[in-house]
């Protein structure tokens, strides 16, 4: 598909919200003419987050089984519609990322137990993950005890005024540990206390990591913290494997009947090509994986969504590589132990390799160095998934992606999850030839062709919404686009 039809999604004449003109992205951006369209749109994002907010309130108190506090949003949401003179059609069924559809005009919520499941069984893997992580961490702190033991009593052999303190102090904690084996509740709660320490200390620097994350001034040094790795995949492991739920399950047949007024002719062709591919996926690559969230979430996804009809019945996947530029960090920190958990149950071969996607991943006329040998695996590879990565290298991973979609086989798809739509804005462009996105990071004679080949669709709360898709915001949660590679 040539490059003005990239954007099929962006441009469909499909009934929206407001019936806002649907304007081009770069006039969006550069024309002074398309100011006030610019404003109304974000007018129409502002109210479709209000709605989104007391939807996610009216859930909640279903939760918690508070008739009081869902009856008080289910007016307040019902108020708020009512000053929409223009509501009709595909506008009562807003997108977000809850359990269930919530009718503005206080019906029932529609759930997905589907969803639900898949999301339980990404809880299932999680703590499996932490159990062996918290075991791993003990034995490390065991470890590490020994080994300090064995270095004072080298140092106490070559210093005998050590030697003599050492005895005092050794008769300070038999005294301590037989007070311990008297009290097994003090034992208990001084190892909670350990436990609620190191959990503070793992939040502290996987914050510290985090921030440098967003900016983009994380540096390799920064991932030799295996505190701050594990503090990181404790805070963000859950909600990235279930943002990879959330956004696929929108393009299933059932979730579709529920917008099929709102999709145009063009887009159900595509979704359902997709839908298809996920179906027939064996081999799954995660760039940048971290922790390996984005592979669990999926394996979860085609397990409760019985895609995986012509694999082997004891796994959902023959092949999951992750690649990372922290691979040996994440590895002994985090993904030695999923790789564990995964493999041979849900899947039959896993691979962990080095890659840096601010480098080529082809150079002239051989392999790139910093690379290896990913080009290889990448050309059987089903589908790639990505996510915030874009962001945290902003700007400098042209080449990488530009030569990725070269060398990926036909019908690959590619999942960009990203905390806000700039930076795959900015591949769409490039897609289209604008030559202004162009980063001077990249080589100045590289041929940007091959992203041609890619169809685009959004798979985040604008999935439905083409006129809010060019926006730099969504109404709820992160920017989420599907490519596949025609």
């Amino acid at each position: 598909m040539e490059g003005e039809n990239n954007n099929y999604c962006e441009k469909s004449n499909v009934d929206h919200l407001s019936n806002l003109p649907i304007p081009d992205i770069n006039e969006l951006r550069d024309s002074s003419s398309h100011k006030q369209t610019k404003k109304k749109l974000k007018s129409e994002l502002k109210f479709l987050r209000k709605v989104q907010k007391l939807e996610t309130r009216i859930r909640h108190a279903i939760s918690r089984k508070d008739p009081i506090v869902e009856q008080s949003a289910r007016e307040e949401l019902k108020k708020l519609w009512a000053t929409r003179e223009d509501v009709g059609g595909c506008s009562e069924g807003i997108p977000f990322t809850g359990s269930g559809q919530i009718d503005p005009r206080g019906g029932p919520t529609i759930t997905d137990p589907k969803r639900d499941a898949a999301l339980e069984d990404v809880v299932a893997i999680f703590r499996e993950l932490l159990s062996s992580l918290t075991k791993k961490q003990g034995n490390e702190k065991e470890n590490m005890q020994h080994h300090s033991a064995f270095t004072s009593e080298v140092e106490n052999t070559i210093d005998p005024a050590k030697s003599l303190e050492s005895v005092n102090s050794a008769g300070d904690v038999d005294g301590e540990c037989s007070n311990i084996i008297d009290n097994p509740e003090k034992s208990k709660s001084r190892k909670d206390t350990a436990e609620s320490s190191d959990k503070v200390r793992e939040t502290q620097r996987a914050r510290h990591l985090l921030r440098h994350m967003t900016k983009g001034t994380q540096t390799a040094s920064m991932f030799r913290d295996k505190t701050a790795l594990r503090g990181y995949a404790r805070q963000k492991f859950y909600g990235r494997a279930a943002l990879v739920i959330e956004s696929l399950r929108k393009i299933s047949p059932d979730s579709l009947k529920l917008k099929s007024s709102c999709v145009p002719d063009l887009q159900k062709i595509e979704l359902g090509t997709c839908w298809e591919k996920l179906g027939k996926v064996q081999s799954v690559c995660s760039i940048g994986c971290g922790p390996g969230n984005d592979v669990v979430g999926f394996i979860a996804f085609l397990k409760q969504f019985a895609l995986k009809g012509n694999l082997d019945e004891n796994a959902c996947l023959r092949e999951v590589i992750f690649l990372d530029f922290a691979m040996k960090e994440w590895k002994e920190a985090v993904l030695d132990d999923l790789t564990q958990i995964l493999s041979p149950r849900y899947v039959q071969n896993v691979t962990c390799k080095f890659c840096d996607i601010t480098t080529p991943l082809l150079s002239g006329e051989s392999d790139n160095i910093e690379n290896g040998e990913i080009w290889q695996i990448v050309e059987n590879t089903d589908i790639f998934l990505t996510s915030y990565l874009l962001t945290e290298t902003r700007n400098k991973w042209d080449q990488f992606i530009v030569q990725l979609v070269g060398l990926a086989k036909i019908g690959a798809m590619f999942y960009f999850a990203e905390p806000m739509p700039w930076q795959l804005h900015r591949l769409i462009r490039l897609s289209a030839g604008d030559n202004d996105e162009k980063s001077e990071h990249s080589d100045i004679g590289l041929d940007y062709s091959p992203l041609k080949k890619l169809r685009f669709i959004w798979v985040d709360s604008s999935m439905h919404y083409p006129e809010l898709q060019p926006l730099d915001g969504r109404i709820g949660g992160p920017a989420v686009l599907l490519c596949i590679k025609s």
